[in-house]
């Protein structure tokens, strides 16, 4: 798999997910500050029937690529499961996208 294409489709697949969120958010009133964006990924070793849900670090992402990628998936797999393969490889399943409104801070 060459993961430096898959990383940069990953960033780019997200970006294009945030595009509909904002115009939504700003056909309700709300400014591009205004929003929160979660990104996470679902991935798996190839063959599984089940995958991991991992938080996205964009900019890591764009600057490391595909050993962000693989990383994140086996931190996550061994946080989970307390250990890890390291011969499997790896595949994204899913690409999450949240989008919430900043909440204000408590009142003094």
């Amino acid at each position: 798999m060459n993961w430096i294409a898959v990383a940069g489709d990953v960033t780019a697949s997200f970006e294009r997910l945030q595009r509909p969120a904002e115009a939504e958010f700003a056909s309700f009133g709300r400014s591009l500050g205004d929003i929160v964006f979660q990104h996470e990924l679902e991935m798996c070793f190839v063959g599984q029937g089940y995958e991991l849900l991992a938080a996205v670090d964009l900019t890591r992402l764009k600057s490391e690529g595909c050993n962000y990628v693989e990383a994140l998936f086996r931190t996550t797999h061994e946080s989970r499961y307390g250990t890890i393969a390291t011969m499997d490889a790896v595949e994204i399943v899913t690409l999450r996208l949240t989008a919430s409104r900043c909440r204000p801070g408590p009142r003094s």
